[in-house]
């Protein structure tokens, strides 16, 4: 995907709708973007490289699967939300995956720490993604 279509995907969305371009711009050093189709695995939360997701287009479903193999659909995500490690409960092990339900499923995704950064450096953002 071409950077300046990662950064229109960058710049629409809500919570980076405040930035300057410069800053989307830098934005798009750190984000990664996936295409996947109907029934592709986007993550599983014991993934060793915890992101944050940001769905730009379809439909995904979070899965929870219980210790005895049971599959429970936790969520459904929708375009524009935001999906993966958000979790105050750091250490509780999670068992679930997303996986995509639409024909055509565009993410952006952050390493967890790079997201964690970029919030630190602007309080602005910051308050605007707990909100």
């Amino acid at each position: 995907m071409s950077v300046e279509v990662q950064y229109w995907h960058l710049r629409n969305h809500k919570l980076f709708s405040t930035l300057s371009d410069s800053e989307v711009k830098g934005l798009c050093i750190i984000t990664r973007f996936k295409k996947a189709q109907k029934g592709d695995i986007i993550y599983f939360a014991d993934d060793p490289i915890q992101r944050i997701y940001f769905l730009k287009r379809g439909m995904i479903k979070i899965v929870e699967v219980g210790n005895e193999g049971n599959e429970a659909i936790k969520d459904i995500i929708q375009q524009g939300d935001l999906f993966g490690e958000i979790t105050l409960n750091q250490g509780a092990e999670i068992h679930e995956y997303a996986q995509a339900m639409s024909k055509e499923v565009v993410i952006c995704s952050f390493k967890l720490e790079d997201f964690e950064a970029v919030l630190q450096k602007d309080p602005a953002l910051s308050l605007k993604f707990y909100k």
